[in-house]
C-alpha cells in the first residue's frame, strides 16, 4: 500500500536477488529493499528508473561520503633544498 508523504507517493518492494549474477547457485540469493517514489499526479504511468545502491550496516549515517582531508586542517612543511 502506498503512502503518502510531502507530496509525494512511496511504496516498498522486497526483491529477491542472486549474489552472483552469473552462477544463481554459487552463493543464493539475498532480499534487497527497493522504495519508490513518484509523483502522484504521474502514479501508474510508464517512467524511467533510477536506481541507488548503498551497501552498509543497518543505522549508519546515510549523508555523503567525507572528503578526503576533512579530518582536520594539516599544514605540509616546504621541502627543504
Amino acid at each position: 500500500m502506498p503512502l503518502s508523504a510531502g507530496g509525494l507517493l512511496y511504496r516498498d518492494h522486497l526483491l529477491t536477488v542472486p549474489v552472483d549474477r552469473e552462477d544463481h547457485a554459487r552463493f543464493g540469493t539475498i532480499p534487497l529493499h527497493a522504495r519508490e517514489v513518484v509523483d502522484p499526479e504521474r502514479d501508474g504511468e510508464d517512467l524511467p528508473c533510477c536506481c541507488s545502491c548503498r551497501a552498509g550496516r543497518a543505522g549508519a549515517p546515510r549523508g555523503p561520503p567525507a572528503r578526503a582531508g576533512a579530518r582536520g586542517s594539516r599544514r605540509r612543511r616546504a621541502p627543504t633544498a
